[in-house]
């Protein structure tokens, strides 16, 4: 049994996301389905869900690339024979283990495919079957295809290459078809495993149309970069390289070359180097005393490409007569209201749809070069075209509308060795052509190549003439991309708390009352309109400190010289210099520093110590010192986390990170860390303040323990500060520490306490104590000053609130700078 294309028309599936996600649990199952599963598996259940197809990336290796062939097969029919798959037989096993999975110790057994078929399945059970009965098996497959390929790498009984010859021009011609028996003997080169596609190995910009023939510009070569390619999609690439000549790596689009693998069979050159042209293109350069060496080494798919620097090929003025047929789609395309990409490949799929595909008619090669000046007049009155006469006649067309276009020779491979090899042969030698995009600075590939090559996958073709994004369409298979989902998931939180009033959606996610919730939200707003100047003074000095951090940034200086310059910046004014021409066109940028005069700063974390002894329940003034010290509390909290809040917005824009972090202690009859240190400020942080400090004062002054709670705290904090800080970064750049206390009585142990409160002052850390009680108290004022770093008196517990925050603004202040 083969794959076939599945019959769209024969299932009725929703499409979309309506029907799928129309709860929160529903959405939020699908998010993690997401975020969990590989993306290969994940778009090919979505597809099937949705009715549509995907098409598999052609990059997976043999046994994994089967899998999921046999994937899509099973969620159309899970009860298919697997055995009659013509599949390795290691795939059918996985398979059909599937189709009978045990899921308990009774024997009962399932149909993964049928549960991952079924539209009513949760995502969650998708998501849960996938790690339990299916990755393992995905990547057992994965382990064998490396196993295999380990053994090729190891062996040197495989197809025989000789590499070949590129030449510095291109005619297109016909020549009679070498008809062969059997497999080739021989090859330019192999790739194992199999890859088929487009491989690219030479350009052609420049057309002479009195010879018809195509030449080269004269290369510019630099070192290849170092490029890292696929570890799970790397294929062997073998040919043979002539001993002091740069031999063209010919590799698919998007493909690298592992510069660490190279491998020699029979002798060993002296020595051998990689670069790249002017084109993007690859080449490896061996120098030894032998004629010919055998190499081998391993490319894949890369995210790193070589970089394009050749300037596009100007504008000419293009004489060539063509068809009145494609004369007027040409003149039509420069009214067409859409995007010039969208004309090129209207004007290259005219071409191609057009035009018949043969290559066999030798006749015709005479018939068309009767006359010169006719060429593509005679190719489209006759209908019959080859790769390289089609694209030919394609990027004379684009350079006639008034695109930047050249040609391109490669290989084109579609079937395999028997032992798994893509060979690049003679005989499927292929032409293609690239049209410049203005807008993204890069090359895209077309081909006007009719229908009928066996060579060409016509999908493919297609998908290129068509522009669809994505690898063949799986980005198009997801129920939802990750947008959309977000918007469902801020819609449906609207949906949801549309009636609910601010204290019924500050319950339901704090777990509080909606009574406690109010008095909560009360509360902070109270302090916020009461304390607006000192929290915008804070918040505006904290914005000034973020802007004296950002990065330097980096402009670019253009127009300058290609030799000045890094990238091509302006294509229409290098043109105009090389037509009236200047070797070192301008229209180039240079990338350059803007300088800023800037000090390295770190961020800082307060840790706030409350004391709800026996004595704070207490009135003092006419209020009660708890109630107050809660104020000052919220009040601190409110103001750290909006710092907080604007530091993670800028972190992408400073030098080194700057957050902002809380952490609250109380002691008393209990002694606790009520607030580990964070920053995050929301209902569940806001409900836990404030319990802790509405639970009823009670108990004598452990300050002692709540100080060495504290210090701990700020010890594990530094501990892993200093994990993720390399050990070269400058000492500015380290989180800042303060601690602020507030108390109303002696302290349970007044000895352990200055000991604590010297180690953090070693340590460099402040601790600020607010003393609260009568003026005339001034032996408890002494006593607390022999033992804190600094202690403030307070008389009228109403200003405490206000005076911790001057304090704490001040402390900032003075670390970074007035």
């Amino acid at each position: 049994m083969t794959l076939e294309t599945k019959d769209n028309a024969s299932r009725e599936i929703t499409t979309g996301s309506k029907g799928f996600f129309d709860t929160r649990e529903k959405l939020m199952s699908y998010k993690k389905w997401k975020e969990m599963v590989a993306s290969e598996f994940r778009q090919i259940v979505e597809a099937h869900l949705q009715g549509k197809d995907t098409k598999m990336n052609k990059s997976y290796t043999p046994l994994v690339r089967q899998f999921y062939d046999g994937l899509s097969l099973m969620l159309d029919d899970p009860d298919l024979i697997v055995d009659n798959f013509e599949m390795d037989n290691r795939v059918k096993k996985q398979l059909e283990t599937l189709q009978k999975t045990k899921i308990n110790e009774s024997g009962d057994q399932v149909n993964i495919f049928k549960i991952m078929a079924n539209k009513a399945v949760d995502f969650s059970v998708r998501q849960d079957y996938f790690y339990k009965k299916i990755k393992s098996r995905i990547d057992w497959l994965s382990s064998q295809d490396k196993k295999d390929l380990e053994k090729y790498n190891d062996s040197e009984e495989n197809a025989v290459v000789t590499g070949s010859e590129e030449d510095d021009e291109y005619e297109p011609h016909r020549q009679p078809s070498q008809e062969r028996e059997g497999e080739p003997t021989e090859a330019i080169a192999t790739v194992y495993p199999f890859f088929g596609g487009y491989y690219k190995d030479a350009v052609f910009p420049n057309f002479d149309p009195q010879t018809l023939k195509w030449s080269k510009e004269t290369a510019k070569f630099q070192n290849l970069v170092k490029q890292e390619i696929s570890e799970d999609k790397k294929r062997v690439y073998r040919t043979v390289v002539k001993s002091g000549k740069k031999e063209v790596i010919k590799v698919p689009y998007n493909w690298g070359v592992n510069q660490e693998s190279v491998k020699f069979f029979g002798s060993n050159p002296l020595g051998y180097d990689f670069y790249q042209d002017g084109n993007g293109l690859s080449y490896i350069q061996v120098n030894g005393d032998n004629a010919e060496y055998q190499v081998q080494l391993e490319i894949g798919p890369t995210s790193k490409k070589p970089k394009i620097i050749e300037l596009p090929k100007e504008i000419e003025d293009v004489t060539d007569i063509f068809s009145p047929e494609l004369e007027q789609f040409v003149i039509s395309l420069q009214t067409a209201k859409i995007t010039n990409m969208q004309k090129c490949r209207k004007l290259v799929s005219f071409i191609r749809n057009r035009l018949e595909y043969d290559k066999d008619d030798v006749s015709l090669d005479v018939l068309y070069k009767q006359d010169i000046s006719q060429y593509f007049v005679k190719i489209w009155e006759n209908k019959k075209a080859k790769c390289d006469e089609a694209n030919t006649m394609a990027v004379r067309a684009l350079l006639k509308a008034g695109f930047i276009a050249r040609f391109i020779s490669g290989h084109s491979v579609q079937s395999k060795s028997e032992k798994g090899e893509a060979l690049l042969l003679d005989n499927n030698r292929h032409a293609w052509c690239e049209v410049w995009d203005e807008e993204n600075n890069s090359w895209l590939r077309l081909d006007a190549t009719p229908k009928g090559d066996p060579n060409i996958e016509e999908e493919e073709q297609e998908q290129d003439l068509e522009g669809k994004e994505g690898d063949y369409g799986e980005k198009d298979a997801e129920l939802m991309t990750d947008e959309d989902l977000e918007k469902a998931l801020v819609d449906l939180q609207k949906q949801e708390t549309k009636s609910l009033v601010p204290e019924e959606i500050f319950a339901k996610e704090a777990g509080c009352t909606p009574e406690e919730a109010r008095r909560v939200l009360e509360k902070i707003s109270f302090l916020r309109e009461k304390y607006k100047r000192e929290l915008n003074e804070s918040y505006n000095y904290w914005k000034k400190v973020l802007r004296k951090n950002i990065k330097e940034s980096f402009e670019y200086s253009g127009p300058v010289r290609q030799s000045e310059g890094d990238e091509l910046f302006d294509p229409v004014e290098a043109r105009i210099d090389l037509r009236v021409g200047e070797n070192d066109p301008s229209g180039f940028e240079k990338q350059v520093v803007e300088k800023k005069v800037e000090k390295l700063f770190g961020g800082y974390e307060v840790y706030i110590m409350a004391d709800m002894s026996g004595s704070m329940a207490e009135y003092l003034g006419g209020v009660q010192k708890a109630e107050m010290q809660r104020d000052m509390v919220f009040l601190l909290i409110d103001s750290i986390m909006r710092s907080a809040t604007m530091s993670r917005k800028a972190e992408t824009k400073l030098k080194v990170p700057m957050p902002n972090k809380v952490c609250l202690t109380v002691f008393g009859a209990t002694t606790e860390i009520v607030l580990p240190t964070t920053d995050k400020w929301g209902p569940v942080e806001q409900i836990r303040v404030y319990r802790a400090l509405d639970e009823g004062a009670d108990g004598s002054t452990p300050d002692s323990v709540a100080l060495a709670m504290i210090k701990k705290q700020i010890e594990n904090s530094r501990e892993e500060e200093n994990k993720k800080t390399p050990k070269k970064k400058s000492k500015t750049t380290k989180m800042h520490r303060f601690v602020i206390a507030t108390a109303d009585g002696g302290s349970d142990n007044y000895a352990q306490v200055k000991q604590v409160n010297d180690e953090l002052q070693q340590m460099g850390i402040p601790v600020d104590l607010f003393l609260l009680g009568l003026r005339e108290d001034e032996r408890l004022l002494s006593l607390a000053r022999q033992t804190y770093q600094s202690v403030t008196g307070i008389t009228d517990v109403r200003e405490l609130a206000g005076k911790c925050l001057d304090t704490l603004t001040t402390r900032i202040k003075e670390i970074y700078g007035k």
